[in-house]
């Protein structure tokens, strides 16, 4: 604690306008700016935030906080999230922090039916209506109402078209290795990221997603890319099977207890709900799907993956040696 101290104390800052610099004040609070241990002490102060709430769950990430309340009734959602609002601004207020209402959003989330029946919906900060908006970017995924992932499809889109044309201008000066090299640095990463979420997103949006991959395969190959050049010349598994990949990573992680707390407990074997000895006990228990929306989940589409994995697969000891049997399974699929 004295280490704390010291490193917190008897420090002052100044601020520079035009080249006049002002007299030395003392911080009472917060850490010093761009410091290594900023970051992790301000999550260690903001850590017993979500034990203000009443109603809502709640998703800390840095500085990012996102409360979520799930009912049938819109006046209940309204009421749920204005209580715990003005519960998480009297803590702040007692914590020395502040609410930034301008970034503030508010979201209501539904199927298109529900959703178009509603009249209004107003959420409220110390009497302050909130703004409602119809796509929001969380984490680098843009939200929808419909969770129909067009908008984040379009965006990552927009991106990768962008840095394919940096690519294009690369390949006139590098050789084909450099570039595919480059290629998985900069353009990959955008296809993969946070996959598993967004995989339902419709096969429209998986057919453009589709496209600029080969369009990314014949700028490297410097000709019309073929499904035989994406896969056999550039050893490119299809866009679906690092998807299917991703998904079984992230539920190896889950029953292995390797992945977030609130992960833990999606996916349970067969075995573990019943004793028989069945053929099939070591898979997971798929949940009942009555919705479209729902079978295209992550939590459903998960658990369907998983158990297409040969049966050595799933019962793999090692991360590792996981990683690198199911990316060969997928690739050999692909």
């Amino acid at each position: 604690m004295n280490w704390f101290k010291a490193y917190l104390i008897k420090r002052t800052q100044s601020v520079n306008i035009n080249g006049i610099l002002s007299d030395a004040e003392p911080i009472l609070y917060g850490v010093p700016q761009g410091s290594v241990l900023g970051p992790l002490l301000f999550i260690m102060y903001i850590n017993d935030l979500p034990s203000v709430t009443k109603y809502c769950k709640v998703h800390l990430y840095a500085d990012d906080t996102l409360l979520f309340f799930e009912s049938s009734s819109v006046q209940i959602i309204e009421d749920a999230l204005s209580q715990d609002l003005d519960h998480v601004v009297g803590w702040l207020n007692q914590n020395f922090l502040m609410l930034n209402h301008s970034k503030t959003k508010v979201m209501l989330m539904g199927t298109h039916q529900k959703l178009s029946s509603v009249q209004s919906f107003t959420v409220s900060v110390n009497d302050k209506d909130l703004e409602r908006v119809y796509k929001f970017k969380y984490l680098g995924v843009i939200l929808d109402p419909c969770l129909t992932w067009n908008e984040h499809i379009e965006h990552i889109g927009n991106k990768i078209s962008s840095r394919l044309g940096m690519l294009r201008r690369a390949r006139k000066v590098i050789p084909k290795e450099s570039c595919i090299t480059l290629f998985n640095a900069m353009v990959l990463p955008l296809f993969d990221y946070c996959c598993c979420v967004w995989d339902g997103c419709g096969q429209g949006n998986k057919n453009y997603l589709d496209r600029l991959l080969k369009r990314a395969a014949g700028l490297i190959a410097g000709r019309k890319a073929t499904d035989t050049d994406i896969q056999q010349t550039l050893k490119w598994p299809s866009l679906q099977c690092r998807r299917e990949y991703h998904k079984c990573l992230q539920v190896y992680k889950c029953i292995n207890g390797l992945a977030p707390a609130y992960l833990l407990d999606d996916f349970h074997s067969s075995e573990q709900i019943h004793k028989y000895n069945t053929r099939n006990k070591d898979l997971i228990r798929q949940p009942l799907a009555k919705t479209t929306k729902f079978q295209s989940s992550f939590k459903y589409n998960a658990a369907k993956s998983w158990n297409t994995l040969p049966r050595n697969l799933r019962h793999d000891q090692s991360l590792t040696s996981f990683k690198l049997k199911v990316k060969q399974h997928f690739n050999q699929l692909s």
